[in-house]
């Protein structure tokens, strides 16, 4: 079935893995959020907090359809062999997963817990590096 699904986007001239276009949006919001908290800390704007937390859901529903299409390149170009770059990629994208959920819940409180969601979005930020 995945091979068919290659196999109709190779004929409008597409070969390429279908995972990589995907991947630069929930990069980009994850570092994205980063900044929007960044910027709500040094400069005391806490609406950019809630900007971030709203970025950071964004990104959390991008990394569902990201990872379903890596399982896809993974499988139609790799035939499922566990090669060592896959193990890690399969590491770094379930903990940006759950760093993303812990970030949401956390961030969902009134509250701003600058100490602990500055550490949640920066682990975040260098596990999305990882998987660069």
């Amino acid at each position: 079935m995945i091979d068919s699904l290659y196999e109709l986007i190779a004929r409008t001239g597409f070969t390429d893995p279908l995972h990589a276009p995907l991947t630069h949006i929930p990069i980009g919001l994850v570092i994205g959020a980063f900044f929007f908290f960044l910027g709500a800390v040094l400069f005391g704007r806490k609406n950019l907090v809630v900007t971030a937390r709203h970025v950071s859901i964004l990104a959390f529903l991008f990394v569902f359809p990201t990872i379903l299409f890596g399982v896809f390149d993974w499988l139609h170009f790799f035939k499922g062999a566990l090669i060592a770059p896959i193990k890690y990629k399969m590491i770094l994208a379930s903990t940006v997963l759950v760093l993303l959920a812990v970030g949401i819940i956390v961030g969902s409180e009134l509250k701003v817990h600058t100490a602990p969601m500055m550490v949640i979005y920066a682990l975040t930020v260098v596990a999305v590096i990882g998987l660069g």
